[in-house]
């Protein structure tokens, strides 16, 4: 109690020996605040104010935005590693379609058996199928699976554009217009890119580009 700090105005240590007055310091001085102290120490706000950027430096900017691209790789025929190069995934231009904001759900398969009203939420950790759908699976898969997250065979997609994964979903029992909700985790698995305005889902397959089209108003 005899070791007094100024900097933090409290007992324990000496000011010189304060980590949080050397933290705040040496930001101060990678930030310039103390420029006029410091001999040959420039304010980097300031000198991006007054120094003009040569042409070949300046920002390019855009007229408008017109697509979405992703890059992600995907597998393909004929490759000893799986991947051999990356795709890219492209939207309709904006200012030719009406943007939506209705959710985007799509159709699929569990095992063999089709499955509509697949919600695609990006903001959701969760994956889930819903009682009232795991109830119409077949009775030889119900009898083999538990309510706890266990893995089904899922298939987004038509071939040849087609995937399939062994997904984890939780059964829930929920009044849920939808049969089955996919978070990002399934989306991340299935390399999955979905745009809410677009009502599009497009996915990364072994021959191309899969693309998936909202059937929600349907």
């Amino acid at each position: 109690m005899n070791r007094f700090c100024d900097f933090q105005n409290d007992y324990g240590h000496d000011t010189y020996e304060c980590f949080n007055l050397k933290t705040a310091i040496e930001e101060a001085v990678r930030f310039g605040n103390l420029s006029h102290l410091i001999k040959g120490i420039r304010n980097p706000k300031k000198q991006r104010i007054e120094e003009p950027l040569d042409e070949e430096k300046k920002p390019q900017i855009d007229k408008g935005i017109f697509a979405i691209d992703s890059y992600q790789p995907y597998k393909k025929r004929g490759s000893s590693y799986g991947i051999t190069g990356y795709e890219e995934v492209f939207f309709p231009a904006l200012d030719t379609i009406i943007p939506s904001d209705l959710p985007v759900t799509i159709s699929g398969r569990i095992y063999n058996k089709r499955v509509h009203r697949i919600y695609l939420d990006e903001g959701s950790a969760c994956d889930v199928m819903y009682e009232h759908c795991f109830a119409q699976l077949n009775l030889a898969i119900r009898t083999h699976l538990s309510p706890a997250p266990t893995p089904l065979r899922t298939t987004i997609g038509e071939p040849p554009f087609s995937r399939t994964k062994m997904l984890k979903l939780s059964i829930v029992r929920s009044a849920s217009p939808h049969n089955i909700l996919l978070g990002r985790v399934v989306m991340q698995k299935m390399r999955m890119i979905v745009s809410t305005i677009h009502q599009l889902a497009k996915f990364h397959t072994s021959e191309g580009i899969g693309t998936l089209t909202s059937t929600y108003d349907r």
